[in-house]
């Protein structure tokens, strides 16, 4: 698969936008670390995997914040993930890792109590960091790496993709600290390359996540 121009035209927009407001907005910068779980779907060649079910995941990672106004928030985080998916017998997994770079919006919805709900809207750049296949048989088990190309060949162009991001959550003080609870959904615009039963595919993912966060 080819890496889309569009694709690397958004990401340094994005770069440059989250560049500039930093620098103009540098005392606003609040830092923290979120954690949280994720399920996902895949589906190859654009065709929904029939018999197999999500393989529950995880994301751990940092956050900055800058307030734009008193209600729009600009959110970056770095992350490390795992999403996956499993056969519906739990005969076979396969665990996929990335980072991911979301760049987020999100607007404060005013209401009377400390409890601030809002919404989130962005968009989040993903790179396959590896995966595996594992089949489980009654005597034995098999394991190997079923990202990385024996040959050592580059596959920035088929690693990287790029995701649309919803979500809402509420920001609860805590002491003089926040805590961030929010549920997103991710939906990639484009399509990472995998390899099944021996063959590569065009993959999409899409997932649902629920986190928590800590701003210090």
């Amino acid at each position: 698969m080819k890496t889309s121009g569009t694709r690397h035209i958004i990401l340094v927009l994005a770069v440059v936008v989250a560049v500039s407001l930093s620098y103009q907005a540098c005392e606003a910068v609040d830092f923290g670390v979120r954690a949280g779980l994720n399920w996902s779907n895949f589906e190859l060649d654009e065709i929904r995997i029939l018999g197999w079910e999500s393989l529950t995941g995880f994301s751990l990672g940092v956050i900055s914040r800058i307030g734009l106004s008193s209600r729009v928030i600009f959110q970056s985080e770095l992350l490390f993930t795992k999403k996956g998916m499993q056969s519906a017998l739990g005969h076979e997994t396969h665990p996929f890792f990335y980072l991911e770079t979301p760049l987020l919006l999100n607007y404060r919805v005013p209401v009377s109590c400390e409890t601030t709900p809002f919404f989130t809207v962005g968009t989040s750049l993903v790179y396959m960091l590896d995966g595996e296949c594992l089949r489980k048989f009654i005597d034995e088990e098999y394991i190997w790496s079923n990202t990385i190309r024996e040959s050592g060949q580059d596959l920035e162009g088929d690693r990287w993709s790029l995701n649309l991001v919803v979500g809402m959550g509420v920001e609860v003080p805590l002491a003089n600290k926040m805590l961030l609870l929010d549920c997103r959904y991710s939906h990639g615009l484009d399509q990472s390359e995998i390899e099944w039963w021996g063959a590569f595919h065009e993959t999409q993912i899409s997932s649902t996540s629920v986190s928590l966060g800590y701003m210090f």
